[in-house]
């Protein structure tokens, strides 16, 4: 079986740590990138000597280890320093310094982080800067994501569009945030996502907010925008969700796809089909949850496998001793995940 799943289902922390102590760094690479995991794996993760550096980048993001974090900001490896300026626990000194830096991707982090003081968001943001920051590599859709990001966590950028160049200008349209007259703005500027502008629900039925639609409604208009909103909201379910995801027209943004995992997990992958989201698609959206990567090689195949291994995780429930059994035969295990649980959880009985 792949053990690669379990440790991208919504594992209980009992499960995360069991599965950090068994000899597959395949595993704790998959763990480091869930949209599941724990603060408390995360740090064992950390300072776990045998995990895979791409790992222990991916664990920074939720350690709670302020002092590390300031360290990370000011003396770390261009990567942690990246990914300490996105982390929540990261002090607001450190995150001052960080958007300051001579690299524009702790720059771009640090803008990213809802923890730096706005005021100093509106300085470093200037247009020059953002084009630096946004306007990266060979692939549009590298430069889209990191737009689209840096709109949806810094609205006032879209208080202007005029001020900045046309990356930005799609990812004005296709945020929640701006408002229908900056929307509008954008068919005097430029071409760059008019199908955004021409398809925006706020434009489309004029004197509306977003309040005047239903989350079904919402799902309807097939724009990132609604998607975001709808996403947002407690009603959206998982059937909703999930047809969302799956759309083979008007395909999910790159900003948008990782929140839907951040929020279902791969539940919401169950039913799509490998080609439905490009390379470009993908890899853009790694680069805002690094969980996004696993939908390159999600098929039928692999969705029924997870739903096998989800469904043994609610059988193993918080049981440390069932899953000290599973870390033990997870590596060599050839039948289902199914039976794994079940004999994990006869042999943990044996022991007590």
């Amino acid at each position: 079986m792949d053990e690669t799943l379990f440790a991208l289902t919504p594992l209980p922390v009992e499960g995360q740590l069991a599965l950090l102590r068994t000899d597959a760094p395949a595993v704790y690479t998959a763990l480091a990138t869930s949209p599941h995991l724990d603060p408390r794996a995360a740090r064992y993760l950390h300072d776990f000597v045998a995990a895979p550096p791409s790992a222990v980048w991916a664990s920074i993001r939720l350690i709670d280890d302020a002092e590390m974090l300031e360290n990370y900001v000011h003396k770390g490896s261009l990567a942690r320093r990246s990914a300490a300026a996105r982390n929540l626990n990261t002090p607001v000194p450190a995150l001052e310094a960080a958007l300051e830096s001579e690299h524009y991707d702790v720059r771009l982090s640090a803008l990213l982080n809802p923890r730096s003081p706005v005021d100093l968001r509106r300085i470093a943001a200037s247009p020059e800067a953002v084009s630096s920051m946004v306007n990266v590599g060979s692939c549009l859709a590298d430069s889209v994501v990191r737009a689209a990001e840096l709109v949806l966590n810094n609205p006032f950028l879209a208080e202007d569009p005029s001020r900045f160049d046309k990356t930005l200008h799609r990812a004005v349209a296709c945020s929640p945030h701006s408002s229908p007259e900056s929307v509008s703005s954008l068919s005097r500027l430029s071409k760059v996502g008019s199908k955004f502008v021409k398809r925006h629900p706020l434009l489309l039925e004029s004197g509306s907010t977003w309040e005047s639609f239903t989350t079904q409604e919402l799902a309807g208009f097939e724009h990132p925008a609604a998607d975001l909103v709808a996403l947002a909201r407690p009603d959206l379910d998982l059937a909703t969700a999930r047809s969302m995801f799956s759309r083979r027209t008007n395909v999910l943004e790159p900003q948008v796809i990782p929140r839907f995992l951040r929020r279902f997990g791969f539940a919401v992958a169950v039913g799509i089909e490998r080609y439905q989201f490009s390379h470009a698609r993908l890899g853009a959206g790694t680069w805002v949850h690094p969980a996004v990567e696993h939908l390159g090689r999600w098929d039928k195949e692999l969705t029924r496998t997870y739903t096998d291994c989800v469904e043994a995780v609610a059988t193993l429930g918080t049981s440390e001793d069932a899953w000290s059994m599973v870390a033990t035969m997870l590596k060599n295990w050839h039948l289902d995940a199914h039976k794994l649980a079940t004999t994990a959880m006869k042999l943990s009985s044996l022991t007590r």
